[in-house]
This record gives C-alpha cells, structure tokens and sequence, in this order.
C-alpha cells in the first residue's frame, strides 16, 4: 500500500464524520498504534487518545512503549478534519494519553523521530484525575533515563490549543520531550501554530503535584519536588503563534526554569498573539499571571500590535528575572530598553518607521537587557510622563490634597516599588543594623508571664490558680 496519495488527498479520509479513537475511556488494558521503527500516520475527521476511566495503567498512546533495549526512531504524523486531536488523561493510576514513544525506566537508550500534528480542528491536551494520568506531544516518559531524545515537534492547528494540566499528582500537559522525572538529554524545535487563541493552564492542587502545564521539552516541578526535576541538557527553538490570544496559568513556555537542575544549551523562544493582523491591537492579547514563566537561552522575544497587548503580570519570570510591569500606559514618555518597534508616534504626533523588526516572528535584534528578553511591537507612542514620585499616603497634604491619602486629590497611593525609586535611595547601612537588632530582640526567644489584674494565672507546676464560681 502506497500511502503517500492518500496523505495528499484529504478528501480520500474523514469523510462522513469518521474518527479515529485510541482509547475510549472505557478499555480495561492499554491501547496503543504507532511503529518504532517505520513511519506512523494516523487521518480522520477526528483523533482521541483517551486513557481509562475504569483500569489502572490502561493508557491510551500513538507511537511505541519501547521494549527493554530499544531505541524507536519511527516518526508520527496525525491529520484531522475539524472534529480535531483531542489527548486526555483516564481517571485511574498511570493512565495517560501521549502521542510519542516512550520508555519505561532505563529501558530505552534514545527515542527519536518527528512529531507532526495538521488540524482544521482544534487542539485539547488535558491532564486527568489520577496518579500519573498525564498528557502528552512528544517522548519520554515518567522516573526514565534515556541517553537521548530528539525530533522535531510540529502542531498547525485552525482553531485553539488548550494545554491544561490535570487534578491529581503527576496530571502534567505538556508539548515537549521528557516528562516527570525523566533526565537525558532532549533536543528538538517546537512550534504551535494556531489560528484561534492557545491556552497553557496549571489548575490543579497546587505546587508540589506535578501537574504542570508546560510547552517545551524537561518538566517543571516546583514547590518540594523541584529538587527531583530531571537532569540533562535542552536544545531546540520553541515558537509559539496565536492568531489571536495566548493565556498562561501557572505555565511555563521554555525548556528549563529558575528551579530546574537542567541546562538549556541552545535555542530562543519566540512568542506572537494577534498573527491574524500584527498591526491591529484588538487582535490578541498575551496573559500570563505572577505564577507563570518563560524561557529561552539564546533570548525571549514577544511579538505584539502595542503595549496594551502585553499584559504579563508583574513578577513572573522571564530566563530567572523578575518582570517589572513594563510600560504602564501609553504614550510612555521613553523608548525602553527592552522594547523595540516597527512604527513610532513621537511626543509631537508624528509617525515615523524606524523598522527595528518587520513584525514578523523572530526578525528584529536581540535583547540585550538582563533576562534577555524584548517586546516586539507593531507600534509605540511617545509623551506623558512618568508616574508622580511616591508619597506618604498618610502624610498631610495641606488644602490641594483632598483630606484623602494619596496627597494629590485623587485618592490614589503610589507603589514606590512598582517603578523602581528605592534604587535611588544609597543603602543606610546604620539604619539597617538597628533594625535588624530590633528585630531580633522583639523576635527573640525569653521570659515572660501571663497576668490577670496584676496576678499570676498559673502556680508552679502550671495549674491554674483561678476558679469561677458562677
């Protein structure tokens, strides 16, 4: 059989609503498709790969659970129409969904082979409720020692992605090779290229549990397994592009982060939202709370329409740096060093094209503040100024303040931290002494009594002296 034709003729497959399932929820012993040493292609209307709500360890997998020994090469290819891919993990221990070979412990030198993935569909990888009932695009596996992995991973999706981690120890999602405790050496490009929004979203019981979310290759454990994260070197680009929003919870974009014991040896991260129209702001926003993180070796590059569009919380991490917020608001008075632009509005209205990038993801040049990280905006305006120097909000403001804190009128108080003031300030270092001994000596263990109107409560041996008499 000569499948090439039929790979290049979709009106040969998912027709009349024909899906491929691997895995239903309801098998009580794994189910597994895929070749270690040929290609694997798997072409429907839709795809499944479900793990078992009703057996332990009845995973569902596209690809190979490699033999002790073995070294699958075989690369995977799934198509779908728009019923799309959908990965979920089961309700039972070890039941996870993975499009990828895996190994099982030391079991497997290296796993190799691409991974593409083509929908007109949607994309949802979830995690599910049980012990290591992950989700995963890529190879790997869980507590594994594998020499190497590589391929390139590939997802073209029409509509959204969702990455979302599950509720129970070990539910991770994750686009990239590795997984749970799994150290070697992982190399591979990832991209995700959707034509809707992409969510990467950890909600389940908190740090600690494994159940990240994550794009890229390694794991991402926090809390008290960080110090169980797998070791090893990363390589490999990781592109991300939503045509309209990407939203991050708890997430991480990037091969390592600041816990991991891994080391990222090559390789940028670059990440684009509103593609469907660069210059258009009502296109997509880039969301990522204080909990979430990206990385990127050879530098993060963000790609937006204009600074509203980045709504990255202030704190979360970006290669080990702590982001500070940005720009405020716009007109912004300066041109930051982490920002660079296509288009410019001046203080006095007029446009120019200084052509820092063309909008287009990864062009322009490289960051070069600390952290090594850029925004890349369509466009910027300059004017305003900057916020008012911070003030005592309780500190009186004679008749222009309003009786209210904030000493202008507006009720408002002003974070000195937020921009940066306190580096202003030479470090008091006589101060900082008294206040540390202070703080030691109300700190500080010593004697003390409890006393009732002047009495002791309690005799020698701690009994109460007091009675009630009612």
């Amino acid at each position: 059989l000569d499948i090439a034709p039929i790979i290049g003729d979709d009106t040969t497959w998912g027709n009349n609503g024909g899906a491929a399932h691997i895995g239903d929820g309801n098998q009580t012993t794994a189910a597994a498709f895929g070749s270690g040493g040929g290609s694997t292609a798997l072409f429907g209307h839709a795809v499944t790969v479900t793990g078992s709500d009703l057996s332990p360890n009845a995973y569902a997998q596209i690809g190979t659970l490699a033999p002790p020994g073995t070294s699958p090469t075989g690369s995977i290819q799934v198509a779908t129409k728009e019923g799309g891919v959908r990965l979920t993990g089961g309700n039972q221990l070890g039941t996870y969904a993975q499009i990828g070979h895996r190994s099982l412990g030391s079991g497997s030198p290296a796993l190799s082979g691409d991974i593409l993935i083509a929908s007109l569909g949607g994309l949802d990888l979830t995690g599910g409720g049980a012990l290591l009932a992950s989700a995963q695009i890529g190879h790997g596996g869980v507590s594994s020692t594998i020499g190497s992995i590589d391929g390139d991973i590939m997802l073209f999706v029409a509509q959204d992605i969702q990455v979302v981690g599950g509720n129970d120890n070990g539910t991770y999602a994750q686009v990239g090779h590795g997984g749970l405790f799994t150290h070697g050496d992982f190399s591979g490009d990832v991209a995700l290229v959707a034509g809707g929004d992409i969510a990467v979203r950890s909600t389940g019981p908190g740090a600690g549990t494994a159940a990240y979310a994550k794009i890229g290759h390694g794991d991402d454990l926090r809390g008290a397994l960080a110090g169980q994260s797998g070791t090893g070197t990363r390589a490999g680009e990781i592109a991300v592009s939503a045509d309209a929003n990407l939203d991050l919870e708890n997430a991480l974009i990037g091969h390592v982060y600041d816990l991991s014991r891994a080391t990222a040896t090559t390789g940028a991260t670059w990440i684009g939202v509103g593609r469907a129209d660069p210059t258009d702001p009502a296109a997509g926003d880039l969301t990522a709370d204080v909990g979430s993180e990206f990385s990127g070796v050879d530098g993060v590059r963000f790609y937006l329409s204009r600074r509203a569009n980045n709504q990255i919380a202030t704190g979360a991490m970006i290669n080990g740096e702590s982001f500070d917020g940005g720009a405020l608001y716009e007109p912004w008075p300066v041109q930051r060093p982490d920002e660079f632009t296509n288009f410019l509005i001046d203080a006095n209205g007029v446009t120019t094209q200084p052509g820092e990038h063309d909008d287009s993801i990864g062009s322009g040049p490289a960051p070069v503040v600390p952290g090594e990280y850029a925004m890349y905006f369509h466009l910027i305006e300059l004017g305003g100024s900057f916020p008012a120097p911070p003030v005592d909000p309780n500190a009186p403001g004679g008749a222009d303040d309003g009786g209210i804190p904030g000493g202008d009128g507006s009720g408002f108080v002003y974070d000195p931290w937020a921009y940066g003031y306190a580096s202003a300030f030479p470090d008091d270092r006589s101060f900082d002494d008294w206040l540390r001994d202070q703080e030691e000596a109300v700190t500080g263990w010593g004697f003390f009594r409890i006393l009732y109107e002047g009495f002791e409560q309690y005799g020698f041996n701690g009994e109460s002296i007091f009675r009630h008499d009612p």
